[in-house]
């Protein structure tokens, strides 16, 4: 059996790929030759910002000459300055300002320089800063100063012022003093050939070393103590509760001093130191009843004892 022999295939299809293939290298045919025609015409058609670019550097040659005019004129005029003579002064100190000025910056860069090499070099404002701190600090002290003088002064017024009060007060005091200080004429010893007797003062009371019974002594062991030392002395020993007290019993110390003879006998005050009251007040009853008397000073812790020794001391 024979096969069967295929058709050949419709072209169709073929067709249209190249009449679709034909149609695209026209369009991009078309696209080049416009954009070649474009780029041809861009040398010929000046730019909107070259445009300005030429505006501007037009302006600018013009903006140059003016100034070039103005520069122009400056220096014909600095010319007829120059030459003039009353702006020669002018000129040299504007000169010597611009010297000033050129040599305080040049001083500025080198302390400005020294003190970027050398941070521990101060700057100029930091020195004078310290010199503001420094002079400020000075006027303080100046019026602390100022301050403490003043104080002084017052303090020296206050002073004189204390001494005077002080000095009418002395005075004031010596005056008192004077007046109530009772001026007393010093008794001078003098001889005598009568006996004595003496009159022990202590506790503030009068103890008599002798009782005279008719004008006869005897010892007193009453009111005193009569301790037997040694053969040629005794000690005398006060009871301190049974003295006879001048001022609460004034009659009995007159009794006893009207029982001494007092033509024959004075009277020798032996006083301690607690007793000085009661010594004045049997002093004054002494010298009423008429008689002369002494006395000496005793120590508190010394004894009195009898004995041979010295002689008591003559009447005042």
């Amino acid at each position: 059996m024979k096969r069967a022999r295929m058709a050949p295939p419709d072209s169709l299809e073929m067709l249209l790929d190249t009449m679709c293939n034909t149609f695209g290298g026209i369009i991009l045919i078309a696209l080049l030759i416009a954009l070649f025609a474009r780029e041809s015409k861009s040398p010929t058609t000046p730019s909107t910002s070259q445009r300005e670019s030429s505006e501007m550097f037009r302006e600018r040659i013009e903006q140059a000459e003016a100034d070039l005019a103005k520069a122009l004129a400056l220096e014909q005029e600095l010319e007829v300055r120059i030459t003039n003579p009353a702006q020669a002064d002018l000129l040299r100190l504007l000169e010597q300002r611009d010297q000033v000025r050129n040599t305080t910056e040049a001083l500025m860069s080198d302390l400005k320089a020294a003190s970027t090499s050398s941070p521990a070099i101060p700057t100029l404002a930091q020195t004078v800063d310290r010199i503001e701190t420094i002079a400020s600090r000075n006027a303080q002290a100046e019026a602390l100063l100022i301050e403490q003088k003043l104080q002084g002064t017052r303090l020296k017024g206050r002073i004189a012022e204390q001494g005077r009060g002080l000095q009418a007060l002395s005075n004031r005091l010596a005056q008192v003093t004077a007046r109530q200080t009772q001026r007393v004429r010093l008794p001078q010893e003098r001889a005598t050939t009568k006996g004595h007797l003496y009159l022990i003062v202590r506790h503030g009371r009068v103890y008599p070393l002798y009782w005279f019974v008719d004008g006869a002594p005897s010892p007193n062991t009453t009111t005193l103590r009569w301790i037997q030392e040694s053969e040629f002395s005794r000690r005398i020993e006060t009871i301190p509760e049974a003295g006879i007290r001048p001022q609460a019993d004034a009659a009995a110390l007159a009794a006893t001093l009207r029982s001494i003879p007092a033509n024959q006998i004075y009277l020798v005050f032996q006083v301690f130191p607690d007793s000085f009251e009661a010594f004045n007040l049997a002093k004054a009853a002494a010298v009423a009843a008429g008689f002369d008397y002494t006395w000496e000073p005793r120590l508190e812790n010394t004894p009195l004892r009898l004995g041979a020794g010295a002689p008591p001391p003559p009447p005042l």
